[in-house]
């Protein structure tokens, strides 16, 4: 019998070799001389090596080097570090199956029976086996694990595997790993428990290579609960990602009827996404939409690509009075449809290649049936466009196609310009830029009838020098001339050419203090301001043909925001009927940090303010005088603040007023109101909030207030709830006013899996 802190040693007289078998604390121990076997009864606690183990019996078996434990057997080298509490990261599985992890992080083996092998430093445990390690858990039916005579050599089997994290599991029949790769036999992988119905995938066999970021799966089964939906002869997982989810949605609407939706998204390949969905609509039909994106990246990184296709068809069985008439008043026929693509080519620091192209078979077809897409396409066009850089220069080529029948276009057929890249002009501080351009010009209205053509061809060239001034202030003159010339013009203007002259200076002064201010609830330490008084100038005479004259191609469009000084913003316009633009402005920015640290400064806001006096050309027409005020602010992690506004300065007439206001507490709520009035066409306040309840609850806000109508013409209410790791359910109840297209009534409803 030894005693609780004793050691294996001299017994009866017999002196025992030292051993790397320690009895902290035993009932009986026997001593076999015949086969030289030592057996300890328990409980018994004792220190092999690295491994604290517990169990109910021991035998040692010296001739061999195996020692055998039974009853409760637990092997722990955690030392008294070991935090017990799982965690959570990207790619935390394999740290389950690596076999160097027995050696090499700590872990804690519980099983009914173990073997244990001095000689080729392995554990062969049976019945009821559970590993714990720091990112997962493990259990198995027998596992044996050869830890190898050096570091990487080791040898991992076990059978009936059941192994994870807190984010997923894994079942499967056998795992086998070595120091080359690791192999799952009959796996699968689960978001949730495997008996709920959460999204899964199985697997015939799962492969991790050493040094690969990825696995990968043959003979792949992906599901929802024990409903098989794809089957894929391969497919890739990178930090147990496989790109898959699920979205279930339906609901009710007056004039789509009781719906229902089921899309699946899936990596075909490395660089493939397949996002196929399928929509019924009881009063409508079937909506069929086979999208799909891309994204690849060649191995050194010099060139990517990405982009998606949209697309969707419908034979729309609703009757005349649900198809309805598109904006224009013509009849919405059943045959209806959409396709909505994008792509980019890419070479770093060099060529790129961007691709668009809309197709909708009438103006409302993503209104009915895709009204998230209809937000995000609103402005439809189609183009294409190549830009080379040549050195000092660059070379692009426009073509801007009219694809649908929706709005007022604008046709460059094509448009190739040649620019000159902004630099200094030889060995002098003056710098000079320039174009060449040639287009081919149309606009046509909705109806696709031709409103004005012409061939365009354009040169210009700007010089610029800042003067050599204090360190605070610049004053920077610049000068430039553009010609265009018209030729084969149609419907609209003559044949002709025009030159603009632009000449004027831009000067600004530079400030800023720093002011010992501290707040907690704002959480500032110092202050930094900086502030900019700036005057602008510019004197844009023309020559040439008369205004009433230049060929009126591009569409009435009214841009937002501070425009730049001078004839470089003037893309297709011919002119903007400012002769002279004096512009005095104060521009304003404030940080918040430590002085001796600018790494550790934030920006709390930035405030300016606008005066443009402008005298227009005799005959052309431009914006008065008017004053601007742009405003923005981020002072604190629970507080957004942004306006815009412009003022008509002689009559004091609001023409443009965009305020926000973002109010949040970390991940509890967020609250949003955006109002946005432009020259009294568009009047609208939007607000939009969201409140978690718990964990696992939120509830959902949206109004929209139409200052046109005076009314509320949108409400929503909505829940959103999250089940276990697989799945979120969203439900909303939509009420309309005045928008008969959509309905006055609407309830959505929709499972959308977790990604994995």
């Amino acid at each position: 019998m030894l005693g609780s802190t004793g050691s294996l040693g001299a017994e009866d007289g017999v002196s025992m070799p030292e051993s790397p078998l320690e009895i902290l604390s035993s009932g009986n121990l026997d001593y076999d001389f015949e086969s030289n076997t030592i057996t300890a009864a328990g409980p018994v606690e004792a220190d092999y090596g690295p491994y604290r183990m517990n169990a109910g019996t021991i035998s040692w078996d010296r001739e061999n080097g195996i020692i055998r434990a039974n009853g409760g057997v637990q092997l722990d080298n955690t030392g008294n570090d070991f935090d017990r509490t799982p965690k959570r990261r990207s790619g935390d599985f394999f740290e389950v199956w690596w076999p160097q992890s027995y050696t090499e992080i700590p872990f804690i083996m519980s099983a009914n029976s173990a073997v244990l092998g001095m000689e080729s430093r392995s554990v062969s445990a049976q019945d009821g086996v559970s590993v714990r390690f720091p990112y997962g858990r493990m259990n198995a039916t027998s596992l044996n694990v050869a830890a190898g005579e050096t570091r990487g050599e080791g040898t991992l089997e076990g059978q009936n595997i059941r192994a994870g994290s807190g984010s997923f599991l894994v079942d499967a029949e056998k795992v086998e790993a070595d120091q080359d790769e690791t192999n799952l036999t009959h796996a699968g992988v689960f978001l949730s428990d495997p008996n709920d119905w959460g999204p899964r995938v199985y697997a015939d066999r799962i492969r991790h290579r050493s040094g690969e970021q990825y696995i990968t799966l043959y003979g792949v089964t992906i599901g929802v609960g024990p409903v098989p939906i794809l089957y894929l002869p391969k497919a890739w997982m990178r930090d147990w990602d496989l790109g898959i989810s699920f979205d279930l949605g339906g609901g009710f609407s007056d004039t789509l009827g009781t719906y229902g939706e089921f899309g699946l998204s899936f990596k075909a390949t490395d660089f493939l996404r397949l996002s196929p969905s399928v929509s019924y609509f009881g009063r409508r039909g079937w909506l069929l939409s086979p999208n799909f994106n891309w994204s690849e990246e060649s191995e050194s990184g010099e060139y990517y690509t990405d982009g998606s296709v949209l697309g969707g068809y419908i034979y729309d069985q609703g009757s005349s009075s649900l198809r309805g008439v598109d904006r224009f008043g013509n009849p919405i026929e059943r045959s209806r449809g959409y396709v909505l693509a994008q792509g980019m080519a890419n070479q770093r620091k060099g060529w790129s290649f961007v691709n668009q192209f809309e197709f909708r078979s009438d103006t409302e077809v993503l209104r009915d049936f895709r009204p998230g897409l209809e937000n995000r396409y609103f402005a439809p066009e189609s183009f294409s466009e190549v830009l080379v850089p040549l050195g000092p220069f660059s070379f692009s080529a426009l073509g801007r196609f009219r694809t649908l029948d929706m709005s007022e276009s604008l046709e460059a057929t094509p448009s190739v310009t040649l620019d000159l890249n902004p630099a200094f002009l030889g060995d002098t501080p003056i710098v000079h830029e320039g174009w060449v351009n040639f287009s081919q010009l149309e606009r046509e209205d909705y109806t696709g009838a031709d409103q004005a053509s012409a061939s365009r061809g354009e040169a210009a060239y700007r010089l610029s020098y800042t003067l050599p001034t204090a360190s605070w202030l610049t004053i920077t003159p610049v000068g430039g001339v553009r010609e265009r010339v018209y030729q084969n013009v149609q419907k609209s203007g003559d044949d002709g050419s025009s030159t603009l002259f632009e000449l004027g200076f831009d000067l600004g002064t530079d400030f800023y203090r720093e002011w010992p201010v501290k707040s907690e609830i704002w959480n500032i330490n110092g202050l930094v301001h900086q502030t900019r008084p700036m005057m602008g100038y510019r004197w844009m005479p023309q020559s040439g043909m008369g205004e009433p004259d230049i060929p009126n191609i591009y569409p009435d469009v009214y841009t937002s925001g501070v425009d730049p000084l001078g004839f470089s913003n003037l893309v297709y316009r011919s002119d903007n009927g400012a002769e002279q633009v004096l512009r005095i402005g104060w521009e304003n920015r404030f940080l918040a940090g430590d002085f001796e640290n600018p790494s550790l400064l934030r920006d709390l806001g930035t405030f300016a303010i606008y005066q443009d006096f402008i005298e227009s050309r005799a005959g052309a027409e431009s914006l008065p005088d008017n004053t601007m005020f742009a405003f923005a602010a981020d002072p604190a992690p629970w507080l957004g603040l942004e306006l815009f506004t412009r003022v008509e300065t002689e009559r004091v007439t609001l023409i443009e007023f965009v305020p926000g206001l973002s109010l949040r507490d970390g991940d509890r709520w967020e609250s949003t109101w955006y109002f946005q009035s432009l020259q009294h066409e568009v009047n609208e306040l939007l607000w939009d909030a969201e409140v978690a309840v718990n964990r696992n609850n939120w509830l959902l806000f949206e109004m929209r207030y139409s200052g046109q109508r005076q009314t509320i013409t949108k409400q929503a209410y909505g829940w959103r709830h999250r089940l276990g790791n697989a799945w979120l359910l969203e439900a909303k109840m939509i009420f309309r006013q005045g928008d008969t297209r959509e309905g006055n009534f609407q309830v959505n409803f929709g499972f959308t899996s977790l990604l994995f």
